[in-house]
């Protein structure tokens, strides 16, 4: 709780500083609501650690996905928060990788721009990078031209992580797949990682117990 407090107090400071307005009126909408900040609701805390943590990793993220986009492969780039996508997808140097087309894939666009995203991270030669919404892009589409799985971000639930990275490996799928998850470390992503190892570990035994029974 005192690290909530202490990291809130924070965000509040930057927030103003960037943004000059209160962080009531600059947090994203999705994240909190201005009466649970007054109430000092432990959990939305909780949530906006979450969400700094996220911000906090663009930068050493851009060039880690800069580094990476030297292999010349696609790669899908998952994040939480569309606000940390937007981010990322700002954050491309054109400079450094004149040829590298993105495309994004989140729950505010139609279906029909999803698909033309899709299709363009598929099919194009120079797309090279897919930003998507764990959740907006975890079920029912094929991202089979990637070979590299990128978490920016952490979402609470181990099955939505399965779920998203199983985009790519869809079939049709002739390559390997790496899957990296980019951590901050001293920050809630540890307690989070952590918690996903331990769901993932059960799973695995529940799934063991099910073929010997």
């Amino acid at each position: 709780y005192v690290m909530a407090q202490n990291s809130l107090s924070r965000y509040r400071k930057a927030r103003y500083a960037k943004d000059k307005k209160p962080i009531e009126e600059t947090i994203p909408e999705e994240l909190i609501n201005a009466k649970s900040l007054v109430d000092g609701d432990v959990v939305s805390k909780i949530v906006i650690l979450k969400h700094l943590a996220g911000e906090g990793k663009v930068k050493a993220g851009l060039a880690w996905l800069q580094n990476a986009l030297k292999q010349e492969e696609k790669i899908v780039v998952f994040s939480h928060h569309h606000s940390v996508m937007h981010d990322y997808w700002m954050g491309i140097d054109e400079n450094d990788h004149p040829e590298c087309m993105s495309t994004k894939l989140h729950g505010k666009m139609s279906e029909k721009q999803k698909q033309i995203s899709i299709d363009q991270f598929q099919n194009s030669p120079n797309c090279r990078v897919m930003f998507a919404s764990i959740r907006a892009a975890g079920v029912g589409i094929t991202l089979t031209a990637a070979r590299t799985v990128v978490f920016t971000e952490l979402d609470w639930n181990y099955a939505w992580h399965e779920q998203a990275s199983d985009r790519v490996h869809r079939i049709g799928q002739d390559k390997n797949v790496q899957v990296y998850y980019l951590l901050a470390e001293n920050t809630i992503d540890e307690q989070i990682y952590q918690m996903i190892r331990n769901k993932q570990d059960i799973t695995k035994q529940l799934t063991k117990l099910k073929e010997i029974l």
